[in-house]
């Protein structure tokens, strides 16, 4: 009997515990994004940092951090924090598109390519990350992969211009030239006063 109290006695001491540490978490985040609010980033992610709350093995926390330290302009902090959180989940499909600002402002294309890849395995469909990815790959010269990624796009977001003006270029690029003219047209339905359009027709009068 006295051991099965004791086991009680220790068993609400640690939910006592867990509860006040989570408050106490929450506290912080509260705190923390009405700093963000205010305009005080570096007092927003101090009170993660100083309030003795940081873990390293928190998802929310590292995702949380990631963000500010992005929005600091501490891009190779904010990637770490990021990395930090993929490993704790693996699957987390917004930690990996968040990622992709901080690399991309560190200028590691490669590595952006491997995050978009994985992110395709996790949804093939995934707007940002085939974006993404055609966009690294069309600038690299490879137009004929490119269009593979912008035209998952077209056929979900058909009239979205930043992926229509560049999957008429890959098409033009690779010598579609009616397509690409289609393609053209409808980027100046949405956008009426396109210069890029505009010189995408011009180039395929010329080539015509």
């Amino acid at each position: 009997m006295r051991n099965i109290l004791l086991t009680l006695s220790f068993l609400l001491v640690f939910i006592l515990s867990n509860s006040q540490k989570t408050e106490k978490i929450i506290d912080a985040f509260r705190n923390s994004i009405q700093a963000e609010k205010d305009g005080d980033l570096y007092r927003s992610i101090r009170i993660l940092q100083d309030t003795g709350i940081y873990d390293e093995e928190s998802y929310e926390i590292n995702f949380r951090m990631g963000w500010l330290s992005y929005a600091l302009g501490l891009n190779i902090q904010s990637s770490a924090y990021y990395h930090k959180a993929i490993t704790i989940n693996p699957n987390s499909i917004e930690v990996k598109l968040a990622l992709i600002k901080p690399v991309s402002a560190i200028g590691k294309y490669d590595e952006i390519k491997k995050i978009c890849n994985d992110i395709i395995v996790l949804d093939n469909n995934n707007y940002t990350a085939n974006y993404q990815l055609g966009v690294i790959i069309y600038n690299e010269g490879n137009y004929k992969d490119a269009v593979v990624f912008f035209e998952k796009n077209y056929t979900l977001y058909p009239f979205d211009f930043e992926n229509l003006i560049y999957y008429a270029w890959s098409k033009l690029k690779i010598g579609a030239f009616d397509e690409a003219e289609n393609l053209f047209y409808k980027c100046l339905l949405f956008y009426p006063d396109s210069n890029s359009a505009r010189e995408g027709l011009k180039d395929i009068q010329f080539k015509n």
